[in-house]
């Protein structure tokens, strides 16, 4: 098998996957956004998990 067989094999199947290019978009789209509502939703509750900072032992200076 020569490149250009190679080349030619590698286009055909391009070509088939342009025929669905627009539905491959919107499903890559649908992915994308759940990925980042995941990643998100995921952060938000592990920042409501962490334990407020408390600074202990220090005296109170008042004026």
């Amino acid at each position: 098998m020569s490149i250009n067989q190679i080349g030619e094999k590698i286009k055909g199947k391009l070509g088939k996957l342009r025929d669905y290019e627009k539905e491959l978009f919107v499903a890559l789209l649908v992915i994308l956004v759940a990925v980042l509502a995941f990643g998100l939703g995921r952060l938000s509750r592990l920042e409501g998990d962490k334990m407020p900072v408390q600074i202990e032992g220090a005296d109170m200076v008042q004026n």
